[in-house]
């Protein structure tokens, strides 16, 4: 309930306030913050498996929360949509100077017609998919990439599943 909530409110940020906020900081250990949000969704989703990969320096600027906030939409969107029989991959790590994040899942393709509304709030409520909440995930985690000056993308075909890939600028310091 509380995550329903809390993304009720982000909405109304991001829709009313000008984006949703962050609060940069310098982050030591920002794959420890992604390896706690994929365990979290691993306790809330134990039947689902969840492959990990983690390649990230110590010292990146950013909003752990968010990041951890938009990681976790993209992980339960992954889990719920995607086949419950193939494991679902998380990636991080980095490429020249940015940050990298994907999730791939495999199962049935989003239709071509989807795809330029899936970042538009209510999108998969209204397309009649499968699955709980509001529609809101996808439209709070672009937000959150572009509140870190970065991209949200997805591509999706039968033969390499569903990738959502975000990157955002890495300002790295030696820690």
């Amino acid at each position: 309930m509380g995550r329903l909530i809390e993304n009720v409110l982000d909405f109304a940020r991001g829709r009313l306030g000008g984006g949703i906020p962050i609060k940069g900081q310098w982050v030591d250990d920002l794959a420890h913050t992604l390896e706690l949000t994929v365990n979290e969704v691993r306790a809330a989703h134990p039947k689902a498996v969840i492959n990990l990969s983690l390649a990230l320096p110590t010292g990146i600027h950013c909003d752990p929360l968010r990041i951890s906030q938009l990681l976790s939409n993209l992980l339960g969107n992954a889990v719920t949509h995607g086949s419950h029989s193939s494991p679902v991959d998380v990636c991080a790590y980095m490429e020249k100077d940015h940050v990298v994040l994907s999730v791939t899942n495999q199962g049935s393709p989003i239709p071509d017609s989807l795809i330029p509304l899936l970042f538009h709030p209510f999108t998969r409520s209204e397309a009649g998919q499968r699955g709980e909440g509001l529609g809101l995930g996808l439209y709070i985690a672009s937000q959150i990439v572009t509140a870190h000056n970065g991209t949200l993308t997805v591509a999706s075909t039968e033969a390499t599943g569903t990738r959502f890939v975000a990157r955002f600028q890495a300002r790295t310091c030696r820690v």
